[in-house]
C-alpha cells in the first residue's frame, strides 16, 4: 500500500477522527517495513510502549491497521497495514 493510499484513507476519515502523531508514525513504519510487532515498533520509534500501545489502539480502532498471528512466536502478534 502507497503511502498516498493510506493519507488519502486517513483525509477520508478525518473528520470522524483525529490521529495522534504517535499513530501517523506508527502507520509510516507499517509502511515502509511491512508488519512487525510492537517490540520492534518500540525499538523503531523510541516511544514509549505505552504510546505503541494507544498508537496501535488506535489505528485498529479505525480500521488502518490490522492484527496477523506471528509464526514465529505465536505469543505475540504483528500489526500490518490494512
Amino acid at each position: 500500500m502507497t503511502s498516498t493510499v493510506v493519507m488519502e484513507k486517513v483525509k477520508d476519515k478525518e473528520e470522524n477522527y483525529h490521529l495522534p502523531q504517535s499513530a501517523i508514525l506508527v502507520m509510516e513504519i507499517l509502511r515502509k517495513e511491512g508488519p512487525l510487532t510492537p517490540k520492534a515498533i518500540f525499538k523503531k520509534t523510541n516511544f514509549a510502549p505505552r504510546t505503541v500501545r494507544y498508537a496501535l489502539k488506535t489505528l485498529l480502532e479505525n480500521g488502518i491497521v490490522d492484527k496477523v498471528p506471528n509464526l514465529l512466536d505465536l505469543r505475540q502478534n504483528k500489526y500490518r497495514l490494512v
